[in-house]
């Protein structure tokens, strides 16, 4: 395992984070912070009787068990003998040591006709060893012992990428005996207690410089310094997660990393990009997901804030992916505030409005559906039923959310097989929150949310062709109760008069249409004719009329003339003055949330 550079910290009492460091605490951390920033010193020159003692070890896995150059390289590092590929190169040359060479001890044809004989019993090859737990995983022990996503979710995406991803990369992501997240839960032992503010300096300049690399496209630098920074993150990460100062440090190291934008955000020109953009985000995520033993309110709202970065910025085609692992984080969260604390809350808001964004984009044809859109809209309305049974501020968050959700599928005069399964669960939210809400605001959200949700369903009942005269009545007993529910609130009377007039005009169109039904039928659709006229002419004498209004003056290069408005202008009707200060109490609202979601961003 890699390790940072050999740096004798003075011991003491830790910085609290709450009183700023007087300039004796500088100065006492200044040889410290000159350590960390001095380059590495150079290697060592081994000795010929160093090279000869190891021999046999390099023997033994290069020749014997036949592996690479590059997994030598590593293998001997990790035993105390940090050398380079040349270096090995050099030294095999000067040995004679070949793969397919009499002086490695490989059976060959004396006779010289190239083809190779059977071994003997006794110059069987050897296994290699199963102990060695730091090897890098196949790509069904990906699956099994990927350690950044711990929780059972589909891997098919997110491993293939992964193993698309260089060697060295995926050996210190996915290696077993990584304990930077596999063994966090354990004691830390005789781990060495480095302090947080002290090893600090050094990890914000490597996360600065993967941000001038990743811009850069420096591919290789960048992925020596993504080394480092998992050396580094080794040697604090064997310390339990709740210390206020650990986890405030990691967070840190999350901002700055999710930072890093991809500029094109495309596999087209050059391969290698997106694999290490999406690498460095899922490490941000096992990295989150690794301190949320103890969490506080102090130490959530900057990883969520970090969480975000990272799904705001991920390419669409893993936004859904992302998305799941998120909805676990805000599982995480809901457990350790409750379901109704105000974190909790804005956090699933935040998820809720970027997934509505990605449903959106791809109802509108902006972005290539790359996965089931209907499995998705399921995962954000799964389990909001079960959340809205009572009155709470994401109630209303809630409502919003299904709306602008159902609003992006019926763009148009298309209407997808899952837009009838979010109609129905946001009528069934609406009735429900017009029923227990106490708040006008809600209540007026409330009953404008059933009537699109009715009107959205009537209209699917009744502009699909073939429907038999059932699925017709059941869009007209639609419109009947969404016309109720919007008359019960005050305030209603503009949004209850538009559903009346398309409630009338389906009924003209029914009993046009319907000429063949029996005489019972026909006559009661006509009287529900003359009831929806009734009621509309009876809404439109409940909405008042300001006649009171100034006169237009409209502007001119010359003399300004005044003009007076006729009669006809005058009477045209106005919003109820009761719907607008509901609507400027809801914008205010939405103002409020907004600035919240902003701040916790």
């Amino acid at each position: 395992m890699l390790k940072g550079p050999d740096v004798d910290f003075p011991t003491g009492t830790p910085l609290q984070p709450s009183s700023p460091p007087s300039d004796a605490d500088w100065e006492s951390r200044k040889q410290v912070i000159k350590k960390i920033d001095a380059p590495l010193p150079p290697r060592s020159q081994p000795t010929d009787a160093d090279w000869e003692s190891r021999k046999q070890v390099i023997k033994q896995i290069y020749i014997t068990e036949s592996r690479t150059l590059d997994y030598l390289v590593e293998e001997m590092k990790e035993r105390g003998f940090d050398q380079t590929e040349k270096q090995f190169r050099k030294r095999l040359a000067h040995w004679n040591l070949k793969k397919n060479n009499t002086s490695s001890g490989r059976a060959t044809d004396p006779s010289g006709s190239g083809k190779r004989t059977r071994r003997d019993a006794g110059t069987t090859r050897p296994k290699a060893s199963s102990d060695r737990k730091s090897e890098p995983l196949t790509a069904l022990q990906m699956k099994i012992f990927l350690v950044l996503f711990p929780m059972r979710i589909e891997l098919d995406d997110l491993g293939s990428l992964l193993l698309s991803a260089d060697t060295a990369m995926r050996f210190y992501l996915a290696c077993r005996e990584s304990t930077w997240i596999w063994d966090i839960r354990e004691p830390t032992g005789s781990r060495e207690q480095t302090d947080v503010l002290q090893i600090w300096p050094a990890l914000e300049d490597i996360c600065q410089d993967i941000q001038t690399l990743y811009q850069s496209e420096l591919w290789n630098r960048l992925q020596r310094r993504f080394r480092d920074l998992l050396a580094y993150s080794q040697q604090v990460f064997g310390r339990r997660p709740s210390d206020r100062n650990l986890v405030l440090c990691f967070s840190r190291i999350c901002l700055l990393l999710s930072e890093i934008r991809d500029p094109t955000e495309t596999t087209d020109s050059n391969p290698k990009r997106l694999p290490t953009f999406l690498v460095l985000r899922c490490f941000l995520i096992g990295l989150c997901q690794s301190m949320w033993q103890q969490p506080q309110q102090d130490h959530l709202l900057p990883i969520i804030k970090a969480l975000l970065a990272i799904l705001q910025g991920s390419p669409m085609e893993f936004k859904g992916m992302l998305a799941r692992l998120y909805r676990k984080v805000m599982r995480m969260v809901q457990d350790s505030l409750g379901r109704d604390h105000l974190v909790t809350l804005t956090l699933s808001a935040s998820l809720d409005k970027q997934l509505g964004n990605i449903i959106y984009a791809q109802s509108q044809g902006k972005e290539r559906p790359s996965f089931d859109r209907a499995a998705l809209i399921k995962l954000v309305i799964k389990t909001e039923l079960q959340h809205h049974t009572q009155e709470t501020s994401g109630q209303f968050q809630r409502l919003l959310l299904v709306q602008e959700i159902l609003n992006a599928l019926t763009t148009g005069d298309r209407y997808p097989g899952d837009v009838q399964h979010v109609a129905m669960i946001l009528r069934s939210m609406a009735l429900l929150s017009f029923r227990n809400a106490t708040s006008p605001l809600v209540r007026l959200r409330a009953a404008r949310a059933a009537a699109r949700s009715s009107e959205v369903i009537a209209k699917m009942y009744l502009g699909v062709p073939g429907n038999d005269d059932y699925s017709r009545r059941t869009s007209i007993v639609y419109l009947d109760t969404a016309i109720t529910t919007l008359l019960a609130q005050n305030g209603c009377e503009i949004t209850a008069l538009h559903v009346t007039k398309v409630h009338c005009k389906w009924l003209k169109e029914y009993n046009r249409n319907n000429g063949r039904a029996d005489p019972e039928t026909r006559e009661e659709f006509e009287r529900r004719a003359e009831e929806a006229e009734a009621r509309k002419r009876s809404i439109v004498r409940r909405i008042p009329v300001d006649t009171e209004a100034p006169a237009r003056v409209p502007r001119a290069r010359g003399k300004l003339k005044a003009t007076t408005k006729s009669e006809s202008t005058k009477r045209l009707r106005k919003e109820n003055r009761n719907e607008k200060k509901m609507f400027a109490s809801f914008l205010l609202e939405i103002a409020r949330w907004e600035s919240f979601n902003t701040g916790s961003k």
